[in-house]
């Protein structure tokens, strides 16, 4: 096994581990944020439903946390299209799966990271329409009366300012090297033809150098 034969194993090796890190962090971080919008929600049931109009003000009128059951979109939107929604949560997260093995080669950190937020927040509202039919909201600014919403919906519109940071500045995929110009090349290599022949063309020295008489 030749030297060269043996490194380049060696690289596609940490290729492979790289790649495959990645894709594992991908996939976590989808995971944690599932389990941490599950586990608000359970607590939202277990400590906020019981409380007079389910409510706890943590600052009075401007934020409380209001047990909400939301039979629409994110922020309370388009109530009532549960089938619909479920069909495209399961699009939305295949065509983001699907996009990101096929591209995980190229792609930054951040831009994984937005996909992840995208996943792991479209998964935790999609687990709650699929077994109970409404999904649990209790972030509540009443200061503005802005929508009740939860952990996943966070993580949805983060991910989403994220996702479009990355492609309209250009941190969606990894810069290639830089490479030299090919008029550069052909200037480099005709210096280098130019020094070899004036080197080429002189004469060795013959019995030394010729002595002054004084």
């Amino acid at each position: 096994m030749t030297p060269c034969f043996f490194f380049a194993i060696i690289n596609v090796k940490s290729l492979q581990r790289f790649f495959w890190r990645q894709t594992l962090s991908f996939l976590l971080i989808a995971a944690l944020i599932v389990g941490l919008d599950q586990l608000t929600k359970y607590l939202a049931v277990q400590y906020l439903m019981p409380l007079p109009f389910g409510d706890l003000p943590l600052w009075k009128n401007v934020f409380h946390l209001t047990y909400t059951e939301n039979y629409g979109a994110a922020f309370g939107l388009m109530e009532g299209a549960r089938p619909f929604f479920l069909a495209i949560t399961i699009i939305f997260v295949a065509v983001i799966i699907v996009y990101y093995f096929k591209n995980r080669k190229r792609t930054t950190r951040l831009f994984m990271l937005s996909l992840s937020f995208l996943v792991g927040g479209a998964l935790g509202n999609f687990i709650d329409r699929l077994f109970q039919g409404y999904v649990v909201d209790f972030f509540y600014f009443k200061a503005i009366n802005f929508a009740i919403f939860n952990v996943a919906d966070m993580f949805v519109v983060i991910g989403g300012i994220l996702l479009c940071a990355c492609i309209i500045f250009g941190w969606d995929a990894k810069k290639p090297l830089p490479k030299d110009k090919p008029e550069e090349q052909e200037a480099a290599a005709g210096e280098n033809g130019t020094g070899a022949e004036s080197k080429a063309g002189e004469a060795p020295p013959v019995g030394g150098e010729e002595k002054i008489d004084s």
